[in-house]
């Protein structure tokens, strides 16, 4: 594969996952060293042109009509395409800057704004097919597609085309998705939310099926491979419900009651209290120097920090009340830089530590891309070997042997829970959309049924909305839980075995490997398998 169709490829798989992530907040940002307001800003412009972007391709395009092929004009398409792409970019970077800037102050004219750069990148999208769908027919084939078989030209470039039919369907259930959210906002107290909630599950399986149809295929697989890039099934999937519930439900059962029964005194909780609180730049308490600590134990960890509070670091910690309730990591690709941003009520210590694993891996490869499954790790393998470091090196932190304690069987709990309750909800989704919704009584009795299964812990209702919000998603929280889990099990045997497995998992390249071969390329166990969930549920027992 030659270098332009490299950065074909991979610029444009990055582009869409920056696009369904938000990003960065143009504002005041407080200054971290000195525990002061800054006078500093995040005076971040992307100077996107439409008509220039429109006059690489059009340069492109007159290129392909004119169907010359010599070195020097080889050397001239390839140099407009670069640009091309680099202009692409800043389109994205502005999409990416609108919506932060919506999350940050909740402003319509903020969502306006990026819904029209949005919409600017998908017709954008579609010139980018034509450019490729012509330049496979030209003598800038070899130029574009070098080393690559006909087929594998055919299937990239359809990869790019969205049939009327196809954006017809997305749009119906993207429709349906925001009634969701609505119904949940306004009607999760009161007694008909289920009922809502069904009569619009109705509409979305009908929808959905009827899309099924036309791709030819089911439209939950057609999810996991297209959306998330799932290199395992539906049906690897129901049994990976089935081991939760017949393994780690009965193990974190029981860990739950040591949770419970655990106790603090008052200048315990009140040190709890206030690690649990946003903005953990200004503890009084020692959390942040051994956060410190931890962070420069792992080399890519730290080579992270160090950028993140340099000067081309790009952060910010929202001081609006009005900032929506969210921290999130993306990449800006004309700045070749992470950012991070937090909300006003998610700025504690251990949120900041979930979302410094995936800027830590964002600065290591330039913002690569991999599934869900996988990026998820390593945020929440952060957390855990953070929790696990504590409990590791207390004494030396000065730290109280009972809080680290309380720490990690609290980090321990939540992973726990958050296993059986996505799981519960992507099992229910598979249920939606393969039962027989002309008998309502009959389906919630169903439910009643699948919930019972997961014990007391899973929270009933909650299903529906991350079933019609989010189709497809919520089992990539709980197979990387498992995986995240793995590496505190072995970090509790060998700390520094495991933060170096840490380490090379962190730093990856997110070049298209599969879920199983980026997992076990650091010893993990297939983190959707039977023998996955069994070893931490043996763990659990333990405890």
């Amino acid at each position: 594969m030659n270098n332009i169709f490299r950065l074909t490829v991979f610029a444009l798989v990055d582009i869409i996952s920056s696009c369904s992530l938000p990003t960065v907040k143009l504002g005041e940002i407080t200054d971290y060293y000195s525990n002061e307001k800054s006078e500093s800003y995040l005076n971040l412009t992307v100077n996107f042109d439409k008509e220039e972007l429109d006059s690489y391709f059009n340069k492109l395009f007159a290129a392909i009509r004119e169907n010359s092929s010599y070195a020097y004009q080889d050397s001239e398409f390839v140099t407009n395409f670069n640009n091309m792409m680099s202009t692409f970019y800043k389109l994205i970077d502005s999409i990416t800057i609108n919506r932060t800037k919506y999350y940050d102050s909740g402003e319509a004219s903020y969502k306006t704004a990026y819904h029209d750069s949005y919409d600017l990148y998908l017709e954008t999208l579609s010139t980018y097919h034509d450019l490729l769908d012509a330049a496979n027919h030209s003598n800038y084939k070899e130029v574009l597609f070098s080393g690559m078989s006909d087929k594998e030209i055919q299937d990239l470039i359809d990869s790019y085309e969205t049939s009327e039919e196809e954006k017809q369907y997305t749009l119906t259930l993207e429709d349906y998705s925001n009634e969701a959210n609505e119904i949940y906002k306004d009607y999760y107290f009161e007694s008909e939310y289920e009922d809502k909630m069904f009569d619009l599950l109705v509409k979305y399986m009908k929808t959905a099926n009827e899309y099924a149809t036309y791709l030819g295929e089911s439209y939950l697989e057609h999810v996991y491979k297209e959306d998330y890039d799932r290199n395992y099934t539906t049906q690897d999937a129901y049994n990976f419900y089935a081991s939760v519930k017949s393994e780690l439900v009965p193990a974190a059962t029981l860990f739950s009651s040591k949770f419970e029964a655990m106790a603090l005194n008052s200048s315990e909780k009140k040190y709890m209290n206030l690690l649990d609180s946003y903005n953990f730049r200004y503890y009084e308490t020692d959390i942040l120097p051994a956060l410190e600590n931890y962070v420069y134990s792992i080399e890519p960890l730290s080579n992270a920090y160090k950028n993140l509070w340099s000067d081309k670091g790009i952060y910010c910690f929202s001081n609006s009340n009005d900032s929506l309730g969210t921290a999130y990591t993306s990449y800006l690709r004309s700045k070749k830089q992470p950012i991070l941003f937090f909300s006003k009520k998610y700025q504690d210590a251990f949120t900041f530590v979930h979302e410094f694993g995936h800027y830590t891996n964002a600065y290591c490869t330039k913002g690569g891309h991999d599934p869900m499954d996988i990026s998820e790790i390593d945020s929440q393998a952060n957390e855990l070997l953070f929790a696990s470091y504590l409990l590791e090196n207390y004494e030396e932190l000065g730290m109280s042997s009972n809080i680290v304690s309380y720490i990690n069987v609290s980090q321990l709990n939540s992973q726990l829970r958050s296993i059986i309750n996505c799981a519960y909800v992507s099992e229910m989704e598979q249920i939606a959309y393969s039962y027989d919704l002309s008998d309502k009584a009959c389906f919630f009795r169903k439910i009643d049924e699948i919930s019972s299964s997961y014990g007391s812990s899973v929270l009933k209702k909650y299903w529906w909305a991350p079933v019609l919000c989010s189709f497809g998603y919520y089992i990539s929280y709980a197979t990387s839980s498992i995986g995240a889990l793995q590496f505190y099990i072995n970090s509790r045997s060998d700390f520094s075995s495991a933060a170096n497995k840490y380490s090379k998992f962190v730093q990856r390249k997110g070049t298209g490997d599969t879920i199983d071969e980026v997992t076990t390329s650091v010893g993990l166990l297939q983190i959707y398998s039977e023998e996955a969930v069994k070893y931490v549920a043996e763990y659990v027992k333990k405890q």
